[in-house]
């Protein structure tokens, strides 16, 4: 005879024992009756017994109940964060075991499970999207638009929150009306020193001003992109002042601006399609050549020693008609004056050996520059020579008796020397016409040499002219290329 009987134990003990006991008898082989003890977990209130726990598992499918279950919990924890997204999930699986409990659904779901099923419901969410009849096809379209659009609409408040703080700092741009208001507003308050720079025509970073087409805050990454170029460019008008660098391309210094800012980690790598490139190709142009000339011309000659600053000053201007004329090459000082070299070298070989001049495109030009250089020089040769003809025996200086001693001796020395000339000259007739050619050299020559002075004179007003007005055109195109930068940035804001 066989007896069985069971035990109740709670479920947490998580043990199910199925104990078989018999009697034990001498004749243990002999035993007619045993009896069976089995052990029976009781399910706690609230949750799923443990049959369903097992039979639940990642391959278990997923009821439309709980699909539409799980959504609704989801979106009331929207937005999850990603550093506490494994309590967010775990707090989502509880609350969704709970309700398939009350609702009689046999199944358990892990936090793991949860997200997942989740990943896969959005998955198909976006997918359906891109078709055109998705949103009939997918049963849960509205139901995760509802949530997606919620996502999105937390991510924006966050975005607006982190931009509060740096929303003070906005490009401005300054009108008459704008410098108008300032003024008022200077006057209603005197301690405000702080607003003085606003009387300043330009760009500049100021506090609560915003351009009046952008409503859209700047991100951190632009605002550190903008401090960065305005914090390069005054540096670099810094070193030009202090260093009297040569020109430099608009085009060239933007790049080199933004490799600054690349080489710190600050910016990405800039697009340069909308920039000329930055060359500086050793052949010269029949064009680049002649205006070279007509800038050396100017300067000519061109001392052999401490000729830096005027080769830059050359490679300065001829930069900058360069640029003008939409030519990308730049040219620095050195490389002008080696190209100068080169073209004289050619020309006084073609003069020694006798070649055709022909030959060379450039010899007439270099003649002429060669020709006049004589003429200036004969011209100096002759004011000289007009000033030592202007000393005399009766001129006295204010010095003493031994500048006059030496002054007569001098004096009848040449006389001496007129009365051993005087029979020759007597003799020919050709005295007096020297005499008087003398005179008319002498008047010529200081006609010439107030004429010298007076052109040397003007060419270094317009020398120093062109100069003033080449500084005043560069810091206009600093500031243009500051202001470019300004635009492309706040462009980029508006664009995204």
């Amino acid at each position: 005879m066989q007896n069985s009987f069971q035990v109740h134990i709670p479920q947490q003990q998580g043990i199910q024992q199925n104990l078989q006991t018999s009697n034990l008898n001498s004749g243990g082989n002999n035993q007619t009756g045993s009896t069976d003890i089995i052990f029976v977990p009781v399910s706690q209130p609230g949750q799923p017994s443990r049959d369903a726990i097992k039979s639940n598992n990642p391959g278990t499918k997923w009821s439309d109940a709980e699909n539409r279950y799980l959504i609704a919990i989801w979106k009331t924890r929207l937005p999850i964060a990603k550093k506490k997204s494994i309590y967010i999930w775990e707090s989502i699986a509880e609350e969704l075991n709970q309700k398939n409990s009350v609702e009689g659904i046999n199944a358990f779901r892990t936090a793991t499970q949860c997200r997942s099923r989740m990943r896969h419901l959005e998955d198909d969410y976006k997918k359906a999207k891109n078709v055109s009849d998705g949103e009939e096809k997918f049963l849960y379209y509205k139901d995760i638009d509802e949530g997606m659009k919620k996502k999105d609409r937390a991510k924006m408040q966050t975005f607006s929150n982190r931009n509060k703080i740096i929303q003070s700092f906005q490009p401005s741009y300054h009108d008459d009306d704008d410098d108008d208001n300032d003024d008022e507003e200077d006057d209603d308050d005197d301690s405000d020193d702080d607003d003085d720079s606003d009387d300043d025509e330009g760009y500049h970073l100021s506090h609560g001003r915003r351009l009046p087409h952008d409503y859209a805050p700047l991100t951190p990454q632009q605002c550190t992109e903008m401090m960065l170029r305005v914090q390069n460019q005054a540096a670099y008008d810094m070193s030009m002042a202090a260093n009297r660098s040569p020109y430099i391309h608009p085009a060239m210094h933007a790049a080199m601006v933004h490799d600054q800012a690349m080489m710190g980690g600050m910016l990405p790598p800039m697009n340069r399609t909308t920039a000329p490139p930055r060359t500086r190709s050793s052949k010269w142009s029949d064009a680049e050549t002649r205006y070279l000339l007509s800038i050396w011309k100017n300067k000519y000659p061109i001392s052999k020693k401490r000729n830096y600053k005027v080769w830059e000053a050359i490679a300065k201007e001829f930069n900058k008609h360069m640029a003008n004329e939409g030519i990308t090459q730049y040219r620095t000082g050195i490389q002008c004056r080696k190209r100068v070299k080169t073209l004289e070298d050619e020309f006084k070989k073609i003069k020694i050996t006798g070649k055709d001049p022909e030959t060379f495109d450039y010899y007439d030009d270099l003649r002429e520059v060669f020709d006049l250089h004589k003429a200036v020089s004969g011209m100096r040769y002759v004011a000289k020579a007009g000033f030592d003809d202007d000393t005399s025996p009766d001129y006295q200086p204010a010095g003493g008796s031994s500048s006059k001693s030496e002054t007569n001796l001098d004096g009848a020395s040449r006389s001496a020397a007129k009365k051993r000339k005087a029979p020759e000259g007597n003799d020919t007739g050709k005295g007096k016409d020297r005499n008087k050619v003398k005179a008319e050299q002498r008047g010529i020559s200081n006609e010439v040499l107030i004429a010298f002075l007076e052109e040397s004179q003007r060419r270094d007003h317009e020398f120093f002219r062109q100069m003033a007005d080449m500084e005043a055109e560069r810091d206009k195109q600093n500031i243009d290329q500051i202001m470019g930068m300004v635009r492309d940035i706040v462009g980029a804001v508006k664009r995204d």
